[in-house]
């Protein structure tokens, strides 16, 4: 296992990277058994709000907003390094992402990045056109849902 993670330790945060690694040891998932995942994990977005000072929705709201405007650049950010076959910057790219994902509870954005910063990080560019287009799809989702949310 090669994750980490910062402290204070948070019992969510490792059982997730527990459980990513246990998924690693199963069979690749077909796109049909990804999609039936929940979107955004509203429990995410319970624990920022209860972060948040009392009656303070901007909070929540500003942390929603700036990872919009990253999720945006995320996919032509991605393809870009892609196409030029920079893996290096493209796996950083999916890395960040990955690592902010889970803190507005876009579950299925941290799978997907995670698959193209594993194979951006070994260099292994293949099947990285379907990810990359499964990535799209999974952002443009995420992208729907955030938007959504009321604070």
């Amino acid at each position: 296992m090669n994750d980490y993670t910062t402290k204070p330790i948070r019992i969510e945060v490792v059982q997730m990277l527990i459980q990513r690694w246990a998924e690693k040891k199963q069979k690749q998932k077909s796109f049909t058994n990804r999609t039936a995942l929940t979107i955004i994990d509203l429990q995410a977005i319970k624990r920022l709000q209860l972060l948040a000072s009392e009656n303070d929705s901007s909070f929540v709201k500003g942390i929603i907003d700036l990872f919009i405007k990253q999720i945006e650049k995320l996919v032509p950010e991605t393809a870009s390094y892609f196409v030029k076959g920079d893996l290096d910057n493209m796996y950083k790219t999916a890395h960040k992402r990955k690592g902010s994902a889970p803190n507005v509870g876009a579950r299925l954005l941290t799978d997907a990045c995670m698959a193209v910063e594993e194979k951006g990080k070994t260099g292994n560019s293949t099947g990285l056109t379907q990810d990359i287009s499964y990535l799209k799809t999974v952002s443009e989702k995420t992208l729907v849902e955030l938007r959504q949310l009321s604070f």
